[in-house]
């Protein structure tokens, strides 16, 4: 990718695709060079695929439509599939990013028969699931729900979907999340239907799909590391290692929490991030100097250091994929995001430029019954490091070993039990294929999403696993 900087800067991958219609062919041959593809749609809408809306809709992002007089029934983004080197298999092995055309509708296929359940997702990356005797049936992807357009398509295709295989559903599962778009639906479908509601925890389900997909009939250790789910306290989870199974699961250890100043404003803006574990690694007292090299102005910084302090719109959370978005600020590569997991992303490729990198000291306390990483005392280490103007690729590399060394040490505590892993945080090769060949080392089983992608894409299976093992069988 560093023959193409304005398609994927940065990256040590170039996605690319073959032609699975004529059409391509033609059109490319047409063109005669190398083209960059992306879908029909703004940013966080679901895909275009009917002529009125699309024309109107696109009209001022592309110079010309091509269209046909068939019109498209039903809808499906074109899937993305990463290899990922597993040293058991001694291959390179598929993952699942986004699981649509090619993959849906083909079912999961449990071990047993299963109650005709409709489970419903979470908010991002979202799909729904229907379950059919053994089969759980997963739709395409249908994006973020955030906006009224998605909102109706989603609905849309889960009537499409509920008529196609004729299933009427006994129950309708959701997220544990009050406000979710999924939640209030499912109160809409449960009196639609005359039928109860169950709620799962997001990281629960994020198990229970992983031991689903591989058939693993055991308790389980699951490393669920995201952006966000919500947690049975009420606070933002993200950064969990679970003992469980797909009936019930307890949080034995997390991340040592912290502060998301601004709210979903520290998400786009992770510099925001980066001064709330700078605020919290040196108890309020950070060097000067890397305060600086945040992007704001001294006044507004100092407002927003209070608001921390006092928790004022800051937000508790253990998330991995925020703790990501703030070390990528702190090394100065992505302050503020300009699409879905870019701070994470360039954290990971700055790291595939070091060959090897000791971790950091982990250190590890209990709180709660909980063991939490302290990420504390490697914060104020990547802090010194920048200071000393260290390369931002060694301290990227040495913060990625650095989580691999903790998910090794907890699963030491729980000996006998296979690891799952599950969340977008996943979507990381190099984090990956480290935690495979440290766990492969130790001779732990660890088993990583293949056929079901790691990110909430998955959720629906996993809730629809999950309370066929509260309901019991039909």
């Amino acid at each position: 990718s560093e023959r193409f900087p304005e398609v994927a800067p940065n990256s040590p991958y170039l996605g690319v695709f073959l032609p699975y219609t004529p059409l391509h062919i033609l059109l490319l041959s047409a063109l005669g060079f190398p083209a960059v593809a992306t879908s029909g749609n703004r940013s966080d809408d679901p895909i275009e695929y009917e002529d009125v809306h699309a024309l109107e809709a696109l009209r001022d992002l592309v110079d010309g439509f091509l269209t046909h007089n068939r019109p498209i029934r039903r809808h499906a983004d074109d899937s993305v599939v990463m290899f990922v080197r597993d040293p058991a298999e001694e291959s390179f092995r598929p993952v699942m990013v986004r699981r649509a055309r090619g993959y849906v509708p083909l079912p999961v296929v449990a071990p047993r028969r299963l109650p005709s359940l409709l489970a419903l997702g979470g908010h991002m990356n979202v799909t729904f699931a229907l379950t059919r005797d053994r089969e759980v049936i997963l739709s395409q992807h249908l994006g973020d729900m955030d906006g009224l357009y998605a909102r109706e398509v989603y609905v849309r295709v889960l009537d499409d979907f509920l008529d196609l295989y004729e299933v009427r559903p006994s129950l309708v599962v959701h997220d544990l999340h009050p406000d979710y778009f999924t939640t209030h639906l499912a109160e809409q479908l449960s009196h639609r239907f005359g039928i109860p509601t169950l709620a799962v925890q997001h990281h629960h389900a994020h198990l229970a799909a992983c031991v689903l997909e591989y058939g693993v009939d055991r308790e389980v250790l699951a490393l669920t590391w995201d952006g966000t789910g919500y947690g049975p306290d009420g606070t933002v989870w993200g950064g969990e290692i679970l003992l469980g199974d797909a009936r019930e699961f307890q949080r034995v250890a997390s991340l040592w929490p912290f502060r998301l100043p601004g709210g979903e404003r520290a998400v786009k803006e992770p510099w925001r991030i980066a001064l709330a574990l700078l605020d919290e690694a040196f108890e309020g007292d950070p060097p000067a100097r890397m305060l600086e090299r945040l992007p704001v102005a001294e006044g507004p910084r100092e407002v927003l250091r209070e608001a921390i302090r006092k928790g004022v719109n800051a937000p508790v959370t253990t998330s991995m994929g925020r703790l990501f978005d703030g070390v990528s600020a702190l090394l100065g590569l992505v302050v503020r995001v300009t699409h879905q997991a870019e701070a994470a992303q360039q954290l990971e490729y700055a790291a595939w430029n070091v060959r090897s990198a000791p971790p950091f000291p982990v250190t590890t306390r209990e709180q709660d019954g909980v063991l939490r990483l302290d990420w504390r005392p490697m914060i104020r280490e990547i802090t010194e490091g920048v200071l000393r103007g260290e390369a931002p690729d060694a301290l990227a590399a040495r913060f990625h070993h650095t989580l691999v060394t903790w998910a090794v040490d907890v699963a030491e505590g729980w000996p006998g039990r296979p690891v799952v892993c599950g969340g977008g945080v996943f979507l990381n090769r190099l984090l990956d294929e480290s935690l495979l060949s440290a766990f492969h080392e130790n001779k732990v089983p660890c088993f990583l999403p293949r056929r079901l992608p790691p990110t909430d894409g998955s959720l629906a299976a996993g809730q629809a696993w999950v309370a066929a093992h509260r309901v019991g069988r039909d």
